[in-house]
């Protein structure tokens, strides 16, 4: 008994530093000219203005629209999957996720090792039953679950959210201009 409260103490400390939500939100504003370089090759995610949400790689740029190849479209009907400009008047909040690998191997390496000391202790406290197979059984169990359960932890730890803000342009007091 004693060990299955290890077990879930462990569980409860790798699963409170994993929830989805624990990606690194970065929010910055910028110019419609500088969205392009900052979204170049991207798969971005974007609300249109009658509500309907799109999410697809970056084709292209403009000074008039922002060229997607939608993959995912809440409205089918009105906006199909395929190549798609939405209008630079449409486009007012773009986000996107990048994804790095390093967090998700400490994680599942620092589970696996945690959950081995248990696994261990369990492993012992059979083979000194005199049942081994089940204390085999309940080790490889322990440390595969403990491993798991630092891979989500780091997989959160491993997203980076962007979300672009764009910065109406004033018109110039001097000229004008956009």
């Amino acid at each position: 008994m004693r060990y299955a409260r290890w077990m879930v103490v462990i569980a409860v400390l790798f699963a409170s530093h994993a929830p989805e939500g624990a990606a690194q939100e970065e929010r910055i504003e910028l110019k419609w000219n500088d969205v392009a370089q900052a979204v170049a090759g991207r798969t971005v995610q974007m609300v249109l203005p009658d509500g309907t949400s799109l999410k697809g790689p970056v084709l292209n740029v403009t000074s008039e629209a922002l060229e997607i190849q939608i993959k995912k479209t809440a409205n089918r009907k009105a906006y199909p999957k395929g190549r798609f400009s939405v209008p630079r008047s449409s486009v007012s909040v773009l986000r996107f996720t990048q994804v790095r690998g390093r967090w998700r191997a400490i994680g599942t390496a620092i589970g696996a090792g945690a959950s081995a000391v248990v696994g261990s202790l369990v492993y012992t406290r059979f083979n000194n039953e005199a049942n081994p197979e089940t204390g085999a059984a309940l080790a490889a169990g322990i440390v595969t679950g403990g491993a798991a359960a630092g891979y989500f932890a780091g997989r959160g730890a491993d997203r980076k959210v962007t979300v672009i803000t764009i910065v109406r342009e004033e018109a110039s007091a001097d000229h004008g201009e956009p």
